[in-house]
């Protein structure tokens, strides 16, 4: 096995920028300090570090840091030159169009799904998740279609160390239901979360696969509970099965068919 070297200052440089999220926006040095649990002075300089590399930029009011431009000029860069992103892109897009619902494309990252497009419905009602969001594997359609389709080893190695918290009263937190769940899944070829992540929200996701058929990713319809004026439960998943598949040959890669047998 080939050695390789951690450069300890790019990893605490990396842990800075990934204490940004949606929710938390805007850090100063001393809470960075608090979730990171590294010194302030390290901190302080870490982040003067990115500040000077556009990777950080400081509120002239709060005196607070955000993220800075750099990192979109990164991003951008990142979904032009990845064609499941760019192509992804496309397709949540369409399907969104089609069906009238929020649609997303997720990615298996470590123990939970990132969502690495995002398409808004022009509907009263939204609710897709947003380019960049973290969400459990356990308790999205998304996840549980991804765990469905790796490969045995992949998907025990994941379990094995996957928390399965409670978000609503519908959450799978019982490792032999989700298995079974999975198995259905799996032969079925498409999931469906009922409010398992947020009370009253529906979701649908079918998986898209590489040119040797493991899954890399989902395609994911979010749908308000109540909230079907036009396209049924069954269309829906038919669009998103469809889209996945697009996906998927856009891809090059290798359709896999529902499993079958009792």
């Amino acid at each position: 096995m080939a050695e390789y070297y951690t450069i300890r200052s790019v990893v605490k440089a990396s842990q800075v920028l990934g204490a940004f999220t949606v929710d938390r926006p805007e850090l100063g040095v001393a809470e960075l300090s608090r979730i990171l649990r590294l010194n302030k002075t390290v901190v302080q300089k870490l982040v003067l570090t990115l500040l000077d590399q556009r990777l950080l930029q400081q509120d002239l009011v709060s005196r607070k840091y955000r993220l800075g431009p750099r990192i979109v000029e990164i991003a951008g860069t990142f979904l032009a030159g990845n064609p499941l992103a760019s192509e992804g892109s496309k397709c949540v897009q369409e399907l969104a169009r089609e069906i009238g619902y929020s649609t997303g494309l997720g990615v298996l990252d470590g123990s939970q799904v990132l969502y690495m497009q995002a398409s808004e419905a022009n509907a009263t009602i939204r609710a897709a998740s947003r380019m960049g969001d973290r969400m459990p594997l356990h308790a999205t359609a998304s996840g549980k279609c991804i765990l469905a389709f790796l490969s045995e080893s992949e998907r025990d190695s994941i379990l094995g160390n996957l928390v399965l918290e409670p978000f609503t009263p519908n959450t799978t937190t019982s490792l032999e239901v989700l298995l079974s769940e999975l198995a259905a899944i799996s032969k079925q070829g498409y999931a469906v979360n009922d409010g398992e992540r947020i009370v009253g929200l529906c979701g649908v996701a079918a998986p898209v696969f590489d040119h040797e058929g493991n899954a890399i990713a989902a395609i994911s319809v979010a749908i308000p509970r109540g909230v079907m004026p036009e396209c049924s439960m069954d269309q829906v998943i038919q669009a998103t099965l469809r889209s996945a598949e697009v996906l998927t040959n856009r891809l090059g890669g290798v359709q896999r068919r529902a499993a079958t047998g009792p």
